[in-house]
């Protein structure tokens, strides 16, 4: 188990913030689906955060509430953002938590982005890819040497 108390310490160890994106999209709460879809497009992000006029956080459009919105709806795109992200308490996190509260957060609510705040201030998001990232950095090694499966020789094709 030596893998797992590492991976368990270091989930209770290091906080939010050490996981965040770069690069933030965010949007106003008067913006519209449209504006969303652009903004998501311009900068390749697959998100928006929305925020109030304080800059306070209010919700996260992402590529999945489009989809939902798509199989869902009369498809109005001048509808405002709010009509169709999620608002829900628990899709965000303060950057001083665990990763560990993050991890179980993101795998209870099947949530696949993360908004990371500071006293209700978005300063950025964590993805599933960017947690991905995190264990490729701390167990390179083992990650980078494993032995791909090899494939049964009575089963390959021509044998």
């Amino acid at each position: 188990m030596e893998y797992g108390d590492s991976i368990l310490n270091l989930f209770r160890k290091d906080r939010c913030e050490r996981l965040i994106r770069k690069q933030l999209n965010v949007l106003p709460e008067t913006a519209t689906i449209r504006d969303a879809i652009i903004s998501m497009l311009e900068k390749e992000i697959d998100y928006v955060c929305i925020l109030d006029d304080q800059g306070r956080f209010k919700g996260i459009l992402t590529e999945q509430c489009i989809v939902r919105w798509v199989s869902n709806s009369t498809l109005d795109e001048e509808a405002p953002v709010a009509s169709i992200m999620t608002t829900e308490l628990e899709c965000c996190m303060e950057r001083n938590e665990p990763i560990s509260k993050l991890v179980m957060t993101m795998s209870k609510n099947n949530f696949m982005h993360m908004p990371i705040t500071d006293h209700g201030k978005v300063k950025g998001v964590v993805s599933v890819r960017d947690f991905v990232s995190y264990l490729v950095d701390y167990f390179a090694e083992s990650i980078y040497t494993l032995i791909p499966d090899q494939p049964d020789q009575k089963k390959r094709e021509g044998a």
